[in-house]
């Protein structure tokens, strides 16, 4: 069976601290700064000339940092990414928006950060 991308590209950044940007819509990395908590993986999608960050979590901690899922595939990618992290979580839209929940905590979906395309 094939993994998916998302998947790939996880894999490949746990093996090189990042996956390649050109082949395929996710990028994933391991994110090189120390405030951050070990392990932590940043999953972004392909978004025009840029990157969208759809996931920011900790493999050893299992602490998401942040998440971004307005559309179903980026909440299948979001999920996705985080079965493979090992961390259990659940996605549904309440009214403060869409929400994930892991354990006792709850994040709501917002866009933060991510490459911006680059001027010429």
């Amino acid at each position: 069976m094939k993994s998916s991308p998302v998947v790939v590209a996880l894999a490949e950044a746990s093996l090189v601290t990042s996956s390649p940007r050109l082949t395929s819509n996710y990028w994933a990395f391991i994110h090189p700064n120390q405030d951050a908590p070990p392990q932590t993986y940043r999953l972004q999608r392909k978004e025009k000339n840029g990157w969208r960050l759809l996931l920011a979590a900790s493999k050893a901690t299992k602490e998401v940092l942040n998440f971004c899922a307005e559309t179903q595939d980026d909440q299948a990618a979001v999920l996705e990414a985080l079965k493979w992290l090992g961390i259990e979580g659940q996605i549904a839209p309440t009214p403060e928006g869409i929400t994930l929940k892991v354990g006792d905590k709850s994040l709501v979906s917002k866009i933060i950060g991510g490459e911006k395309p680059k001027n010429k």
